[in-house]
């Protein structure tokens, strides 16, 4: 699926052990909140940074090392710390 204008409002996915998985199309999904890409051949992370509203991820049975895993998990923590920042300070002016 190339045209996911009518999937830009969804906010969960569960697309496990679809191997021939366009990961550029799950990119324009940015409201999800879950996301399970279990069993895919998902290699790289970084799409996922855009994802402000992420709550639960399930990468298992992915080819993915627990390197790039834990550099993800430490960035995305801290873009969530930075956003948390920014909401509370427009909070308090």
């Amino acid at each position: 699926m190339k045209d996911v204008s009518a999937l830009k409002e969804i906010n969960f996915l569960i697309a496990n052990r679809c191997t021939e998985l366009d990961f550029s199309t799950v990119a324009k999904l940015k409201k999800l909140r879950q996301l399970s890409l279990q069993d895919t051949k998902l290699n790289d992370l970084e799409f996922l940074h855009d994802f402000t509203e992420l709550e639960q991820l399930n990468i298992n049975g992915t080819p993915l090392t627990d390197e790039q895993i834990l550099k993800f998990q430490i960035r995305f923590q801290k873009d969530r710390l930075e956003k948390t920042k920014r909401f509370l300070m427009d909070v308090i002016r």
